[in-house]
This record gives structure tokens, C-alpha cells and sequence, in this order.
């Protein structure tokens, strides 16, 4: 019962962030800042109940990274069952994050597809990795789905380190 309130305050925080986000994108991008990307897909994945690891992480974005992060952890628990990474990490210029499951994965005749707005393989809306991949672009990043060896997928989102 405890977890099931849990979830349903989650869900709410994610939508009221969400309508918050949607608004400020009509008019115009809100400014970007220092965020703790560690911190927030510690966060995230603890609320999953989903393994974590990383160091300190700081990127130029702004709330539409907590989106970003937790659709892709919703997605992969989702299809990919409790096993499910959520790693933080920085190259030279980007912090990364990466979410992988052992699901079923994306075939790769889809891997461009599964960013199209309403496409869908398991009755959802088919506007999570649409938002996904609209909201790290317009924070300057990208996203990507690569094969999870043996099985399932990982997915890799990059912004811009501060």
C-alpha cells in the first residue's frame, strides 16, 4: 500500500512537472541552470526501486531533465522488468545518461521509429520517447538506443556539461 502511494505521488509529480514544462516551451525556453544529474536519477531509480551508480554529474538544463529521466527509467521497468541500470557518467564535454534493461529490446528496424510521435508497441500513448527526444534536443543533447548484450535495450541521453 506504502508503495502504491509512493508511485501514485510520483506519477503525480511527473505530470503537473510535465503540463509546467509544455507551458514554458510555448513560450519560450526556460533558462538554462546547474543541475545534479546524479542526484536527480539517484532519485529517480531509487523510486523504482532500480539499481544506480555514478558520480557527481553537473549539466546546463533546466526541469525537463527529471522528464527525461523518468520516462526512460518508466519505459525500461516497464519492458524490462526489475533489471534495470540507471548509470551517470561525463566524457570531455557531456554528461551522460544511461538506462538499460535485460527486456525483450528494440528491434533495429524500430530504433528510429520508437522517437516518432504515437508509435507505440505495448498499448501506451507513444509520446514518451516522442518527449523524451524533443526535450533533450531542446536542451542541446542527444539520445540514443543501442542492443543490451545479451538482451534488451539501452538508452544513452548526452547534455551539455555546465
Amino acid at each position: 500500500e506504502n508503495d502504491l502511494a509512493k508511485v501514485a505521488l510520483s506519477k503525480a509529480e511527473y505530470i503537473a512537472n510535465l503540463i509546467k514544462i509544455l507551458r514554458e516551451l510555448e513560450s519560450g525556453i526556460e533558462d538554462l541552470k546547474p543541475v545534479r544529474l546524479d542526484e536527480l536519477a539517484r532519485k529517480i531509480a531509487k523510486s523504482f526501486g532500480v539499481s544506480f551508480k555514478g558520480g557527481e554529474v553537473v549539466v546546463m538544463a533546466n526541469e525537463s531533465i527529471s522528464i527525461i529521466a523518468q520516462n526512460l527509467v518508466e519505459n525500461a521497468v516497464k519492458y524490462g522488468g526489475r533489471e534495470v541500470k540507471v548509470e551517470v557518467r561525463k566524457s570531455e564535454k557531456w554528461g551522460i545518461l544511461r538506462v538499460s534493461d535485460k527486456g525483450r529490446g528494440v528491434p533495429d528496424e524500430l530504433k528510429e521509429k520508437i522517437f516518432e510521435p504515437g508509435f507505440s508497441t505495448g498499448g501506451g500513448t507513444g509520446m514518451g520517447l516522442f518527449i523524451v527526444k524533443t526535450l533533450t534536443e531542446f536542451l542541446g543533447g542527444k539520445v540514443k538506443v543501442y542492443d543490451n548484450v545479451p538482451s534488451g535495450a539501452v538508452f544513452e541521453v548526452t547534455f551539455p556539461l555546465a
